[in-house]
């Protein structure tokens, strides 16, 4: 019953993990957008997304962005904590974030013929998103290997 509840209590840390995640990787997409490190705005990988709205250039359409990409990173996390939990180390947060990068930064694109990404971008800004991937992807990975460690020695320890 215990082993149960402590699973149960890790999947919810991997949901705020997940949660705290989007959210720094998002007002990080949005700070470098503003200081023009990035060319890419919200507005652009909303609609990568399929999401196209005349209120997205407001300001709840920054909050949206937001509550949107921590949405996202939950799912990302979960998937993490399924697959990954196990594995100890940084590294392979790192290799979760370049596989995220693959996905979102060339596989999708030249899926659905995006032209914007990422072979018309900057280097810094191709740079910049892949740095930030796998920044996300070592504090997701790191974050739920050390949760689920702890867990363990917990258990084990009485």
């Amino acid at each position: 019953m215990k082993e149960k509840q402590n699973l149960s209590f890790l999947l919810l840390n991997a949901l705020v993990i997940g949660f705290f995640g989007g959210l720094f990787f998002s007002l990080l997409h949005l700070g470098f957008h503003y200081f023009s490190i990035t060319k890419v705005s919200h507005k652009q990988v909303l609609q990568f997304l399929k999401i196209d709205f005349p209120w997205i250039e407001k300001w709840y359409g920054y909050i949206f962005f937001i509550i949107l990409i921590s949405l996202l990173s939950i799912v990302l996390a979960v998937v993490y904590y399924l697959i990954a939990k196990r594995l100890k180390g940084w590294i392979y947060g790192a290799i979760y974030g370049l596989i995220l990068w693959g996905i979102f930064g060339l596989l999708i694109p030249y899926v659905t013929n995006v032209t914007t990404f990422p072979q018309y971008l900057k280097t810094y800004t191709n740079v910049f998103y892949l740095c930030s991937f796998i920044i996300y992807g070592i504090f997701i990975g790191y974050s739920i290997s050390y949760d689920y460690e702890m867990s363990k020695q917990q258990i084990q320890n009485g």
